[in-house]
Parts: C-alpha cells; sequence; structure tokens
C-alpha cells in the first residue's frame, strides 16, 4: 500500500482530489510548493496512519478542515503560505502528537483555541501574518515542549501573558506587530534558553 506521496515543488493547478481520503495507508502526503487553488479537502481525515501533511506554498482557500482532528499520529502539519481563512478549528488541540503546526500566512481570523493547552509534544507553533484577534491564552505557558513560538502581524491584544515566563524550552519568541498593551513580564527573564525575543510595534508600556 501507498504510503508517502510527494508532489512538491512542480507546477500543480487546479483542485486537491478528494480521493486521496482512501489512501488509508498514507504516512506522509507532500504537495507543498505548486498552484493548487481548492480547498484543504475534507476527506483527508480518513487519513488515519498520516504522520506530516505538507501543503505550504500554494494557493489554497476554504477553512483549515476541522477533520484533521482525527488524524491522532499527525506530528507536522504545514499550511502555511496559502489563503485559508475562518478560524483556527479547535478539533486540533486533540493533536497530542503534533510537534510542528505551521499556518502562517494565511487570512485565519478568530482567536487562539484554548484547547491548544492539551498540545504537549509541540515544539513549534507558527501563526504570524493571519487577521487572528483575542488575547494570547495563558495556557500557551502549559506547553513546556515549546522552542518556538510566532504569533507576529496579526490583531492581537490584550497583555503579554506571565505564563509564558514557564516555557523553559523556549527559544525563539515573536509577538511582534499586534496591538498588545500592558507592561513586558518579568517573568521571561527566566527563560534562560531563549535567543529570540521580538515585541516591536505594539502598545507595550512601562519598563524594559
Amino acid at each position: 500500500a501507498l504510503k508517502t506521496l510527494s508532489f512538491h515543488g512542480n507546477e500543480l493547478t487546479g483542485a486537491i482530489p478528494t480521493e486521496l481520503g482512501n489512501l488509508r495507508a498514507l504516512t506522509w502526503l507532500q504537495l507543498s510548493n505548486n498552484k493548487l487553488t481548492s480547498i484543504v479537502p475534507t476527506e483527508l481525515g480518513n487519513l488515519l496512519a498520516l504522520t506530516k501533511l505538507e501543503m505550504r506554498i500554494n494557493q489554497l482557500t476554504g477553512a483549515v478542515p476541522s477533520e484533521l482532528g482525527h488524524l491522532q499520529g499527525m506530528t507536522d502539519l504545514y499550511l502555511s503560505f496559502n489563503q485559508l481563512a475562518g478560524k483556527v478549528p479547535t478539533e486540533l488541540g486533540k493533536l497530542q502528537s503534533l510537534i510542528r503546526l505551521f499556518l502562517h500566512v494565511n487570512d485565519l481570523t478568530g482567536s487562539i483555541p484554548p484547547e491548544f493547552v492539551n498540545l504537549q509534544a509541540l515544539e513549534s507553533l507558527y501563526l504570524n501574518g493571519n487577521e487572528m484577534t483575542g488575547t494570547l491564552p495563558t495556557e500557551l505557558g502549559k506547553l513546556q515542549a515549546m522552542k518556538y513560538l510566532s504569533l507576529d502581524h496579526s490583531e492581537f491584544t490584550g497583555v503579554v501573558p506571565t505564563e509564558l515566563g514557564s516555557l523553559q524550552a523556549l527559544i525563539t519568541l515573536h509577538l511582534g506587530n499586534n496591538n498588545l498593551t500592558g507592561p513586558i513580564p518579568s517573568e521571561l527573564g527566566k527563560l534562560k534558553a531563549l535567543k529570540t525575543l521580538s515585541m516591536y510595534q505594539n502598545q507595550l508600556t512601562g519598563a524594559v
């Protein structure tokens, strides 16, 4: 049975076939760097053996399917650099094996689902370059595996959660170009692994 399907880096156009949902043994689906213009088929939620789904750098539209929450073995989900809209489905919070979640540079709206607190294996969360709103969930401070957190160039409001100071593995924290207010939490000084911290173009106040 087919386990890997890769058409990365071609000039493919048109829709992603819904029939891909019948390839039940598939563990890796790689369609990045093409010119695909369809929605992400909900039928991909049938690929229960899938560990890597890569569709970045296309022209995909519509919503991120909530059915992807069925893929309990998924470690890598790359949907960045498309034109995906709507809210980030709360069902993605069920993907407890997820290590890398790349949804950046789309047209996503709404807030970060608090259900993401369940993503205890997550090391990379990239939501930057969307139109997401709301406050930064304090639950992010419970994601102890997190190394790269990129939430810049969006419309987030409220304060920077002091709980982010608990992310001892964190290497990169990007919060720039939002509408964040309040002080810079002193707790961020506890992040011993931190190499990059950016909070430019917000409305932060108080001392550095």
